[in-house]
């Protein structure tokens, strides 16, 4: 995978095949490429799709869930602002389970922003975008991508979410916007998700369970990753 770190004004990048070599290189400052950047601070992690599809799909079920449990703000605001500027209603293109075409998806995006937060590019990789977090919240999202994502996990997955995707992806991101007490509901709703994913994780891999258990104790206390006032 590589992992972009927009941070004061500059793009860190790592290559990491795997989260214990992402730790090591973050440890020692081992990033492959340094930028200027007039960006606000932010995440992308690139990673390969497969030829079905199934870990860009996986993506888009899973991401109202990713984006509540790693949101850095009090109120999600790095996801409501994107959403502010998207192309799409609810930040995300409509059309990638039933019928999708590379082809209508890639002229569509010839001429407009890629500003959602799930991106597939024409090498047949995924950028996915998200606030920035501290290294120990970053393990631990790049951990649980590597379990869940993993090819048996992720066909497991798919087959269980089949019947109500469309609830998680809809409903969770809608979640995200509203203010109310649907929204509490609908919240808690995907805090649940959260948590039975991560006791798969820790089920199936128990050594990046140690990365993953930074996240799963605050997602367990209805607590999130909230954003230092002061960056390194």
């Amino acid at each position: 995978m590589i992992i972009k770190i927009f941070k004061n004004k500059k793009i860190y990048q790592y290559n990491a095949k795997d989260v214990f070599e992402l730790d090591n290189k973050l440890k020692n400052k081992d990033f492959s490429k340094l930028e200027k950047t007039s960006e606000k601070e932010k995440i992308i992690i690139n990673f390969k799709n497969d030829k079905e599809n199934e870990i860009l799909r996986l993506l888009v079920i899973l991401s109202p869930i990713f984006i509540t449990i790693f949101d850095n703000s009090t109120s999600l605001e790095f996801f409501k602002k994107n959403l502010e500027k998207s192309n799409f209603e609810y930040g995300l293109y409509p059309n990638f389970f039933e019928n999708f075409s590379k082809e209508k998806y890639f002229k569509f995006y010839k001429s407009h922003d890629k500003i959602e937060d799930i991106i597939l590019k024409e090498d047949e990789s995924i950028d996915f975008k998200i606030n920035y977090l501290e290294e120990k919240y970053l393990l631990a999202l790049f951990a649980l991508i590597e379990v869940i994502f993993s090819k048996y996990n992720r066909k497991n997955l798919i087959r269980y979410f089949k019947e109500i995707r469309n609830d998680i992806v809809i409903n969770g991101r809608r979640s995200i916007l509203a203010n109310d007490i649907y929204a509490f509901y609908l919240s808690k709703y995907l805090v649940n998700w959260a948590l039975d994913l991560m006791k798969i994780a820790k089920y199936k891999d128990k050594n990046r369970y140690l990365y993953i258990d930074e996240i799963y104790k605050l997602t367990n206390n209805l607590k999130r990753p909230i954003k230092k006032d002061s960056l390194e």
